[in-house]
């Protein structure tokens, strides 16, 4: 995820290079003993699909976690009135406004990527 990809948009694997260029891209390699983990080989799935790939293989549970805290802390600082809500008028109906909801699935997005 090093800036976003930039090698591989400035180096399109759709076009040749010259032999100056693989041999500068290839110098900007090194040998590993195992791979943390293996999203796809195929160079005709989109860019875009594999780093969203791997920002859920990375972020996914850190954004869940998240966006639960912050939507309990929003939903107790609606409750206490701290938070505008939107009044129903009948007794029988909670007060509401969805803090919780927007600022929870703000917060998942976020962290996610």
């Amino acid at each position: 995820l090093s800036s976003f990809g930039s090698e591989l948009r400035k180096n399109s694997l759709n076009q040749s290079l010259t032999p100056e260029e693989a041999a500068k891209l290839y110098g900007k390699s090194h040998q590993v003993n195992k791979f943390d983990y293996f999203i796809s080989h195929c160079w005709q799935d989109e860019r875009f699909a594999k780093v969203v790939a791997l920002y859920i293989h990375r972020n996914l549970h850190v954004a869940m976690i998240l966006s639960t805290i912050v939507a309990i802390i929003l939903t107790a600082l609606t409750r206490l009135k701290v938070l505008p809500v939107v009044a129903q008028g009948n007794s029988n109906v909670i007060d509401h406004f969805p803090w919780a909801l927007c600022g929870g699935s703000l917060s998942f997005f976020f962290v996610l990527f």
